[in-house]
Parts: C-alpha cells; sequence; structure tokens
C-alpha cells in the first residue's frame, strides 16, 4: 500500500503520462486531418506531378532540337 501511495503522489509519472495523453491526441487530430483532407492532397500532388511530367517533355524536345542542329 505504501508503495501505491507514493507512485500516486510521483510528480514524474503525472507529466509523463500527460505528455503521452497530448502525443497520442496530436497522433488522432493528424490521422483525422489527413483522412479528411485525402482528395485535396490527392488532387496536388496529381497536378503538379502532370506540370513536372510536361516540363520535363519541354526539356526533352529541347534536346533533340539541339541535337538536330549540331
Amino acid at each position: 500500500m505504501k508503495i501505491f501511495r507514493q507512485l500516486l503522489a510521483d510528480e514524474q509519472a503525472s507529466s509523463m503520462n500527460e505528455y503521452a495523453l497530448i502525443l497520442a491526441l496530436i497522433a488522432i487530430a493528424t490521422v483525422i486531418s489527413i483522412t479528411a483532407l485525402r482528395e485535396t492532397i490527392v488532387g496536388t500532388f496529381a497536378t503538379s506531378s502532370a506540370g513536372m511530367g510536361s516540363s520535363l517533355d519541354g526539356v526533352a524536345m529541347t534536346i533533340e532540337y539541339a541535337e538536330r542542329i549540331n
């Protein structure tokens, strides 16, 4: 019983529990927000990927043109 009272009085254990709870809440909020914004995130990456693809096509055409000139 004495050990149980000491554990209850220990402030370090309480602080660690509070930090663990805060970390768990942050993790849950992150998962929920990413799930809610999933379509927006996918659309942004798709648009970005398409833009990079067209940029690379332009570079490839420039290289082909330079090779034809030389």
